[in-house]
């Protein structure tokens, strides 16, 4: 007898939304070109349309769209990243990348500073901070 539950239903749910999330990291890690990276955002789309409380989710989709120069589109995600996980390091830098690239160095500045306070170990947030300073 086939039985469905609601646990079987979102322990499914969250499978297919990580195999998105992970096929979305292939097209991003192998992206050579725009359309590469626009597949690795339909696949974190559908990875955030599956579970949209992921905050990994989120902050991929921002660097996917941060690499397209949609700046302003992967501060929403970025700044939905941290809605849902206030100590999302990559969304702290990816936050202070995109104001870096817009101009806004005064406000890329902070959070370049919190994404080293969280994790000290990633040299891009270092970079960042050089590049606002000089």
């Amino acid at each position: 007898m086939l039985t469905f539950s609601l646990a079987n239903s979102t322990a499914f749910a969250n499978a297919e939304s990580e195999a998105h999330n992970v096929k979305g990291n292939e097209y991003y890690n192998d992206a050579k070109n725009a359309e590469d990276y626009k597949k690795a955002l339909e696949e974190y789309t559908l990875a955030i349309n599956l579970d949209s409380e992921n905050a990994t989710y989120y902050s991929n989709r921002g660097w996917t769209y941060y690499w397209l120069n949609l700046y302003n589109d992967a501060k929403k995600d970025f700044n939905q990243a941290l809605r849902l996980k206030e100590d999302c390091e990559p969304a702290y830098r990816g936050l202070g990348w995109c104001e870096y690239y817009q101009g806004n160095y005064t406000e890329a500045l902070p959070y370049f500073t919190k994404a080293i306070q969280l994790n000290e170990n990633v040299a891009t947030s270092y970079d960042g901070l050089a590049e606002v300073y000089f």
